[in-house]
């Protein structure tokens, strides 16, 4: 009876240390949180409250979206829901996914030129400049490609947002991709349709940065997630913040009959400056709407 007593005080011993170990492990899992938020003052009451409020600030790596996250057009052509749009208008007229991309991307860009941006929410740039004048490491990462860099920045300039400002805005740094087409300079991660969690991760690598917490606010979750998986990799926490303040106009957007002739036209081998110049009137050259504010 004894010898039985001391086998199942060993056993049950052996079970409490396996679960002790258990709780270990967990304890030093980096957490993974990904948020939905409404307002850039959801955004910015969790950066100050869950991220900066331990330790030093510069150990925090902060990611910002661009299209639709900071920035929009003042008219639904050019804007994400607009290309997203004539991707599946151009798939329903037989086109692969990436045929329809590729048809698309030209009159995307050449649009893109033309607009006026404003600001998603005047405090998303107010956020930026904070965070940039406390010296917290804060980059941009866009889906867009590397020849609209100096187009992206007179935007962001254009609204009051600066990432060549940040600290970490002092390289320029090409990433492999298999076609060095991904490239982050003055503050901007362009990863050209690329995986965004994969470009920050060897951007970071490049960079000997090792931050303890990421926090990445999208309008697409898709790119949270593969951030996500990411910060796990490199044992870090993360908080995604999938910023949703556009969603209802996203939601509710069609395409108007000008883009939709616009496509059609382009589906064709006939020129389409004439009638791209049509569907945004202007009394100015483009780049005028893209200089920096005076102060």
């Amino acid at each position: 009876m004894f010898k039985v007593t001391i086998k199942k005080v060993i056993l049950v011993l052996g079970l409490l240390g396996i679960m002790a170990v258990g709780c270990v492990v967990a304890w030093r899992r980096p957490s993974s949180r990904i948020i939905n938020v409404s307002s850039m003052a959801q955004v910015r009451d969790i950066i100050f409250s869950d991220a900066l409020n331990r330790g030093s600030v510069t150990d925090v790596l902060i990611l910002f979206d661009i299209d639709n996250t900071l920035i929009e057009p003042t008219t639904d052509i050019a804007s994400d829901q607009w290309f997203d749009a004539c991707v599946r208008y151009c798939q329903a007229k037989g086109l692969a996914f990436q045929e329809a991309i590729e048809h698309v991307r030209p009159l995307w860009i050449r649009l893109l030129y033309r607009v006026i941006m404003q600001p998603v929410e005047a405090q998303g740039a107010q956020l930026v400049r904070e965070l940039i004048s406390a010296r917290v490491p804060v980059i941009a990462v866009t889906a867009r490609q590397l020849s609209l860099a100096a187009l992206t920045m007179r935007q962001l300039h254009g609204v009051g947002i600066m990432f060549d400002s940040s600290v970490l805005a002092g390289q320029t740094i090409a990433l492999n991709d298999g076609s060095s087409r991904m490239r982050f300079e003055h503050g901007i991660l362009f990863c050209w349709g690329n995986d965004k969690g994969v470009a920050v991760s060897q951007l970071l690598d490049r960079l000997g940065f090792n931050p303890r917490m990421i926090v990445f606010i999208d309008d697409k979750e898709s790119h949270l997630r593969s951030a996500a998986k990411i910060a796990k990799q490199r044992g870090c926490k993360f908080i995604g913040l999938r910023y949703g303040y556009l969603d209802e106009k996203v939601k509710n957007f069609e395409l108007d009959d000008e883009s939709i002739a616009l496509l059609d036209r382009q589906m064709q081998p006939a020129p389409v400056r004439g009638l791209v110049h049509s569907l945004i009137p202007t009394t100015a050259p483009a780049y005028q709407y893209f200089k920096p504010r005076q102060s």
